[in-house]
């Protein structure tokens, strides 16, 4: 019965994201096609895809206002809607830090999605001049689907879906970083050296390191929760177990965010231990996972055991024998360490909907 009320509540958050969306998202696309029309007729009546004043720099603008807003707001609903016995164990300043970590996480690929969007419209569409008033009804339409894309998201926000947005979040920035490297050369050097310069390129790739470690230390919370769910033994046990866990994820959250607050030009020695601190807590959690998750696959284990020898070859191919450079090996380490986190959180999350679904 337990985890049948457990399905009802998933079920009754689906149908309230749904009905806040359609509530509130048609509306306030009209509300912003209105609010835009007045803003660009002071400009032109006929506006252009890109440039300012645009239609792009003005879904822009709404994706990353309305985004911000919308998840905060959906996300405290869908925490409201909650079973007390499922709710996350938070405190205000915690719940406070969660979200807005995940607000602006969020927020930064939206406004991504839409740059891409906006780009995609204009070359399909090139040298295309709107009027004024259909420039604000694809403005509006643009607003009404981002609305009812993060509100039905941040709702029924489960560690899936923040998983999901790490992994754009993470790829996404440090790819974007690399592509637009001041430096075109910057692999000769080292892969830290991409958060070296002045750049928005470097920016860029130190503040995806810098949120990418507080999401993941956001996702410790949800990741608590399913433990909760997954392990088993006595009382005491488990708890040790699950503190454990979120102790070292914690601790790997914490590296991740050192080795962009602390570029490697300005800090090296506090960038580098972070860097290592970081390879440490993922070898740590993968040596003790057998104890700290008796139910884990054996082909789950296999793989990390495969992926540490790989991680630890690497790293004597790099050192003592210098057949690596540094850059290729921090991209290795980065790539494994990224991947298992991401395997990981996915493996748990299933195990945890099979528990549920054989509670059932």
């Amino acid at each position: 019965m337990k985890q049948l009320s457990s399905a009802q509540n998933q079920s009754a958050r689906n149908t309230l994201s749904e009905n806040l969306a359609l509530s509130f998202a048609l509306p306030a696309g009209f509300l912003t096609a209105t609010i835009w029309w007045f803003i660009l007729h002071q400009f032109h009546s006929n506006i252009p895809i890109v440039g300012w004043p645009s239609v792009g720099g003005a879904v822009l603008i709404n994706a990353g206002i309305i985004t911000f807003f919308g998840f905060l707001f959906g996300y405290l609903r869908g925490l409201k809607a909650q079973q007390p016995d499922q709710k996350l164990q938070l405190s205000k300043p915690k719940l406070v830090f969660d979200a807005l970590t995940l607000a602006i996480a969020y927020t930064i690929i939206m406004v991504v999605v839409s740059a891409v969007a906006i780009f995609g419209l204009s070359e399909a569409f090139k040298g295309l001049i709107l009027p004024l008033t259909s420039a604000a009804l694809v403005i509006g339409i643009f607003a009404t689907v981002t609305l009812y894309a993060i509100i039905t998201t941040s709702v029924h926000l489960q560690s899936r879906d923040i998983v999901n947005a790490l992994t754009i979040f993470i790829a996404g920035g440090v790819l974007i970083s690399m592509i637009t490297a001041q430096n075109p050369l910057w692999w000769e050097i080292n892969f830290s050296s991409l958060g070296t310069t002045t750049s928005l390129s470097s920016a860029t790739f130190n503040i995806t390191l810098i949120l990418s470690g507080l999401l993941l230390l956001s996702l410790t919370d949800y990741l608590l929760n399913d433990l909760g769910i997954i392990v088993k033994g006595e009382k005491q046990t488990a708890h040790t177990r699950t503190t454990i866990i979120r102790g070292l994820f914690i601790f790997i959250s914490l590296s991740l965010a050192g080795v962009g607050l602390f570029p490697w030009n300005r800090y090296p020695f506090l960038h580098t231990t972070s860097a290592y601190l970081l390879i440490v807590g993922f070898t740590a959690i993968i040596i003790g996972l057998r104890w700290l998750l008796p139910t884990i696959g054996k082909s789950f284990l296999a793989n990390s055991y495969m992926i540490l020898i790989i991680l630890l070859t690497c790293f004597v191919l790099w050192q003592p024998v210098h057949y690596f450079s540094q850059t290729a090996f921090e991209l290795i380490a980065f790539s494994l360490t990224f991947v298992w986190l991401v395997l990981f959180l996915r493996t748990v999350t299933l195990m945890r909907d099979q528990v549920l679904a054989n509670r059932a």
